[in-house]
């Protein structure tokens, strides 16, 4: 039985899988990710090919195979170790029944996006196609069970930060609005209005919109 897996370095022969040498491996796996983040923010997933995506890594199609098995497997990846440590933050800041931290939670939202001012637009392209669309399913499992975007209204019901008139699915509609709108918002209006999403602006809108939250859905003071 041949091996899954041949032990041999990686080759620029897109045909050829090749494990990869142990002071490289961590660099391909990271250009790879670096490459999906890049191509997909600005293409539809149907029309990034694992042939781009290697070439933008400057490495081999063999190494998407065995990283992520995929292209799939790459775009879940991506998704998933973009947005994870994110959404990790945004609920432990909800879990600890305090909410002091909820503007720094913001702030690291922002400073994240702000690096990569597609993406919102990518996930929200994703999340619109028909359901029957791998990469549609990918995002939504990606989401629910690594992202645990559910889990916010529940925790914010949970500490007891949540006034008791919300309803916890309509505060979750209002955290997602407070964290992506700002990236959604078309450049001709931001143009109209004055709005320039640099950090500096974005650390005054993280305390405005910890304001606003601690204001409307929330039980506290605000700064």
């Amino acid at each position: 039985m041949s091996q899954a897996f041949p032990q041999q370095e990686p080759n620029s022969d897109p045909s050829k899988v090749g494990r990869p040498s142990l002071d490289t491996s961590h660099d391909v796996r990271g250009q790879l990710l670096m490459a999906a983040r890049e191509l997909f923010s600005v293409q539809p997933f149907a029309r990034v090919s694992t042939r781009m995506l290697a070439a933008q890594a400057k490495t081999s199609i063999g190494m998407i195979r065995y990283y992520f098995g995929s292209k799939s497997g790459l775009f879940e990846a991506m998704i998933s170790e973009l947005f994870q440590p994110l959404f990790a933050e945004l609920v432990a800041s909800f879990s600890d029944g305090d909410g002091d931290n909820l503007e720094q939670a913001i702030l690291t939202y922002y400073r994240h996006l702000h690096r990569h001012p597609m993406l919102p637009r990518m996930v929200q392209q994703v999340m619109s196609m028909p359901d029957s669309e791998p990469q549609r399913q990918i995002a939504e499992r990606v989401f629910d069970e690594v992202l645990a975007v559910n889990r916010l209204g529940n925790c914010l019901s949970q500490s007891g930060l949540l006034r008791d008139d919300i309803e916890p699915q309509f505060a979750k509609i209002s955290l997602m609005s407070t964290l992506v709108f700002p990236f959604l918002i078309p450049s001709g209006i931001k143009k109209l209005v004055g709005l320039e999403l640099d950090m500096p602006t974005l650390t005054r809108l993280a305390r405005h919109q910890a304001n606003q939250l601690r204001q409307g859905i929330l039980i506290g003071k605000s700064v």
